[in-house]
C-alpha cells in the first residue's frame, strides 16, 4: 500500500494575505500632526472607537514619526524601533491611549 500525502498546508499563506489588507487599510489611516515638547512634527492617529479595540486586540503598534503601523508590538509599548524609518517612535495602541495621543471619533 502506498502512502498518500495531502498537499501541505500554508497557514502562512492566509495570515500574509490578510496582513497585507490589512497593511493597505493601515495606509489610509487619517493621521493628526502635533508638536512634541523638542519642537518635532509628530503623527497621532485618528480613529474610531471599533478601529482602535481592532489594534489593541491585534497587537498593534503606530510610529509617530511616519504614521506606519507595526504589528506584534506589545500593548504597552514605548520606544520601539520602526521597521520602516529606524527610529525609536512606535508605541503600543493602549500607551498612545493613556499619553492623550489618538484621536477618536
Amino acid at each position: 500500500m502506498a502512502l498518500r500525502f495531502a498537499t501541505p498546508l500554508t497557514p502562512c499563506a492566509g495570515r500574509f494575505a490578510v496582513q497585507q489588507d490589512r497593511k493597505e487599510f493601515f495606509h489610509t489611516m487619517t493621521t493628526k500632526t502635533f508638536q512634541s515638547r523638542n519642537g518635532e512634527t509628530l503623527l497621532k492617529p485618528v480613529l474610531t472607537e471599533e478601529e482602535y479595540r481592532s489594534f489593541q486586540n491585534e497587537y498593534a503598534g503606530f510610529c509617530l514619526a511616519c504614521g506606519e503601523t507595526a504589528y506584534n508590538v506589545e500593548q504597552d509599548a514605548r520606544r520601539y524601533v520602526c521597521e520602516s524609518c529606524n527610529r525609536p517612535k512606535v508605541y503600543g495602541f493602549e500607551e498612545l491611549l493613556l499619553m492623550n495621543l489618538i484621536v477618536l471619533q
